[in-house]
């Protein structure tokens, strides 16, 4: 731009907030700033009409998203114009299942160890700056989770959305804004950002924001009130005002090498009120003296919900892809109200001739259970009186409908099982998670792209950690106070991704994991780590509460002397016992060998004496076989009253034998 600056080092502009402001001599005169203001505007309009198509669908979509309803005057006034919310129902079920599943708790981003860690020492600062990260965008930038949740939302209607991540030196915080993809306007043909020759950022400020960044040397002082006119409201000094922010390549030293700046320009009196450098030092390439290339500073982050179908810049979300659908099931539905309408009310043409009443000029309405009186004979009223016919609610509508509403579910990904309904009874556990993960086939692979884009805008903000983050920070996190510092955000030893887990965008399949791995308890891996990764996805709270610590652990394994001797004694107690309980039975046993024994014994002498008595009886007569009789029936009865006394179940303590009465005799096979 400026020939006579030839040969300046582009360093000169690094650390300044203002160069339009705090390097006058860049711009001669009021006129050079004009004319870049002018270009600033008119390459914008250039972007804008290449995108013309693109914006009418992504704003149509939006309303049919929204579901404004606005009054038909066709087929006539007030005719039905209902909206199908086809499209807001995919874009809050993909909302539904992506947000949980990006933002878990408090952990949101986890470090990575790059190259080896012999030490473990990699693995310490992974851990420190997960951490802290995780608390820079839950607690110093809160903002960030609920811009995330509507990031979504719009994401899954528009297709394409954007994050601005940068340094804000005033409250020293990293700032990583929502822009929707109608504010960042980039040429369609672009191939990406990276390579995007501009990228224009719309805003708005509030006066009273416009005259603190002046203050403040932000922006030049400018005229930013266009003299009022006849029609002039006092509130429009309250209205915002549209600022470009356009992330451009100028040749502002003449040395026909562009060099990246952010240039703001004012929309309405084309000012320019910023010039910026979006460039470091280090990513300056020269070969001796001579500038070769000049790295850019990346502020936006894209995120991508399905790719374009012709390879250009804007990509496509549910507005788009269902519009044409949408609008079909609409005109579907409108004329089904419309036919139940005609046929709920009527219509047709009325004689002049006939009479009904005055002042009714041919309308007569009547209430259910209502008859009027009128001046007509017989049937003059039906000659008089031509009735429309409608046929009423075509079927064949109500059939497109049906088949309208199923494609549409089915290219917006929206089922029964995934919508929470019940597929039907008895149907196996199993088989709904095979349905569940089929019927995520598709939201996965957008969860992949968001996940990617989600990687990009971390690395942003590490990097502004580690140009802009205090030598030492303290920071709590569920009142456990940790330390980091500056030097442990080195890329060439860490890296950041997300927390969440592209491939488990849905609860069901998460928990079934879960329960698939917890059956790996005892087979030698990581037991407390499966149980944390099953409390995870049960989405139990103060997990570090319930799972014992390392050192808790390293203590329970830890063997107890004392304990170990008193174990000991009662196993010893518990052996005596043992031999002593042996020892009775043994001796129970043996009781019982020596009463069998007797007991056989007796009965043989039992039989013996029966045997006698019998061979008495045939030898012996007279007084003495009588009394010989009485003998032996006494030593049988003796002996039966025996055998009965130890037939009994008590063990006898002594062996009893039993002996002859005195004055009996004693008889064996001599006798």
């Amino acid at each position: 731009m400026n020939t006579k600056m030839q040969n300046i080092n582009p360093n000169v502009f690094l650390g300044m907030t203002n160069i339009a402001n705090e390097y006058p001599d860049l711009f001669k005169n009021d006129n050079e700033l004009n004319l870049l203001g002018d270009r600033v505007i008119r390459e914008y309009d250039v972007d804008e009409r290449s995108r013309a198509e693109w914006r009418t669908l992504a704003e149509k979509g939006t309303e049919f998203a929204r579901m404004v309803i606005a009054k038909k005057s066709d087929p006539w006034e007030g005719s039905a114009n209902i909206v199908y919310p086809m499209i807001t129902q995919s874009a809050i079920q993909f909302n539904s299942r992506a947000y949980p599943n990006i933002v878990k708790g408090y952990d949101i981003v986890k470090g990575k160890v790059i190259g080896k860690d012999e030490d473990g020492s990699k693995a310490d600062r992974a851990l420190r700056i997960g951490r802290h990260m995780s608390y820079q965008l839950k607690e110093e930038t809160p903002e960030w989770e609920s811009e995330t949740d509507k990031m979504l939302i719009h994401l899954a209607i528009v297709g394409t959305t954007f994050k601005k991540t940068y340094y804000d030196p005033t409250p020293k915080k990293n700032y990583s804004e929502f822009c929707t993809a109608l504010d960042v306007c980039v040429h369609m043909k672009t191939k990406s950002l990276e390579r995007a020759p501009r990228i224009t950022h719309i805003y708005t400020l509030y006066p009273n924001e416009i005259e603190e960044k002046i203050r403040s040397g932000v922006f030049l002082e400018f005229e930013y009130f266009q003299s009022p006119s006849e029609e002039f409201d006092p509130d429009d000094y309250d209205a915002p005002h549209v600022f470009l922010e356009q992330h451009r390549w100028l040749d502002l030293d003449g040395d026909n090498y562009k060099e990246p700046y952010i240039v703001t320009v004012h929309k309405d009196t084309h000012k320019v009120v910023r010039v910026v450098a979006r460039f470091e030092s280090k990513g300056i390439i020269t070969n001796g003296n001579k500038i070769i290339k000049i790295e850019p500073l990346h502020y936006f982050t894209k995120f991508t919900f399905i790719p374009s179908m012709d390879n250009s810049f804007y990509d496509i979300g549910f507005g788009i892809l269902l519009e044409p659908l949408n609008e079909t099931a609409n005109t579907t539905i409108n004329q089904l109200l419309d036919a139940g309408t005609r046929e709920n009310t009527g219509g047709g043409f009325i004689s002049s001739k006939l009479r009904i009443g005055e002042g009714t000029k041919g309308v007569v309405r009547y209430k259910p259970g209502e008859y009027q009186v009128i001046n007509a004979d017989g049937d003059d009223i039906r000659k008089s009186v031509f009735e429309f016919q409608n046929k009423g609610a075509s079927r064949t509508l109500m059939v497109l409908l049906e088949f309208i509403v199923s494609t549409s579910e089915k290219l917006g990904n929206i089922t029964d099982v995934l919508t929470g309904e019940q597929p039907g009874q008895n149907v196996p556990a199993t088989t709904i998670v095979a349905l569940i993960e089929q019927g995520l086939k598709v939201f996965t692979a957008v969860y992949k792209r968001v996940h990617r884009s989600l990687t990009e805008e971390y690395r942003k903000l590490f990097k502004l950690n580690a140009k802009y983050l205090d030598d030492e920070v303290y920071f709590n996190i569920a009142d456990d106070q940790m330390a980091i510092a500056r030097e442990d955000y080195d890329i060439t030893s860490c890296d950041v991704i997300p927390v969440s887990d592209p491939d488990e965008v849905s609860e069901v399949l998460a928990l079934a994991k879960a329960e698939a791995l917890k059956e790996l308890i005892g087979a030698g891996l990581n037991d407390m780590e499966i149980f944390r990764m099953y409390l995870q996805a049960l989405q139990i709270e103060n997990i570090d509460k319930i799972i014992p610590s390392q050192e808790q652990i390293a203590a329970q394994q830890q063997p107890d002397p004392q304990a170990m001797i008193e174990a000991q004694k009662l196993d010893i107690e518990e052996r005596k016992l043992q031999i002593e309980t042996m020892k009775a039975e043994l001796e129970k046993e043996k009781l019982d060998i020596e009463r069998e024994k007797t007991l056989a014994e007796i009965k043989k002498i039992k039989a013996e004496a029966i045997k006698a008595l019998a061979d008495a009886e045939s030898k012996e007569v007279g007084d003495q076989f009588n009394q010989y009789k009485q003998q032996m029936e006494s030593l049988i009865a003796n002996l039966d009253n025996r055998i009965a006394s130890m037939e009994q179940p008590a063990v006898p303590t002594e062996t009893n034998i039993p002996e002859v009465p005195q004055g009996q005799m004693v008889f064996n096979e001599e006798v």
